[in-house]
């Protein structure tokens, strides 16, 4: 398409606006339509723990869990949540050891938002959802937050 001819800077200006505005629309589309597919990508990464066996998950698959859990928690807690052994365990049917649902608390500390501490009181893992930077989870939370009853 060609840009008409215009009589005066101001007219110029408010057509490259309004085809800039347009443009940004379609490319917000574009990206959520993307992080709507990468979410349901990451469901078939991070199978159905009805589906594969706890022990065909491997650590990050395991991680991606407990970070998504907490995050789940979290949207329905004002945006903070923590957890500790015995939920992340939970999570997985008890099938962690103790040690090894520790071990997945500090690995899952690791990321943006999330923060594992050793306090008199216990080892927490706990999450403040405005600073989760991971589109991939926050896309699945919220897609499982719009797909359960409520």
């Amino acid at each position: 398409m060609t840009r008409p001819e215009f009589d005066d800077e101001i007219d110029r200006l408010s057509y490259d606006l309004s085809q800039t505005n347009r443009r940004l629309a379609d490319l917000t589309e574009t990206v959520e339509t993307l992080a709507d597919r990468v979410a349901d990508l990451e469901e078939v990464v991070d199978p159905n723990p009805g589906v594969a066996g706890y022990d065909d998950l491997t650590r990050d698959q395991k991680v991606f869990r407990v970070r998504k859990a907490l995050v789940t928690k979290a949207a329905k807690n004002g945006g903070a949540a923590s957890m500790d052994y015995e939920a992340v365990r939970s999570t997985f049917d008890y099938h962690p050891s103790v040690g090894h649902a520790y071990d997945l608390m500090a690995y899952a500390g690791q990321a943006d938002g999330f923060s594992y501490t050793e306090r008199d009181a216990g080892k927490r893992l706990t999450v403040e959802t405005g600073a989760v930077n991971d589109e991939t989870l926050i896309h699945a939370v919220n897609k499982a937050l719009a797909e359960s009853p409520a």
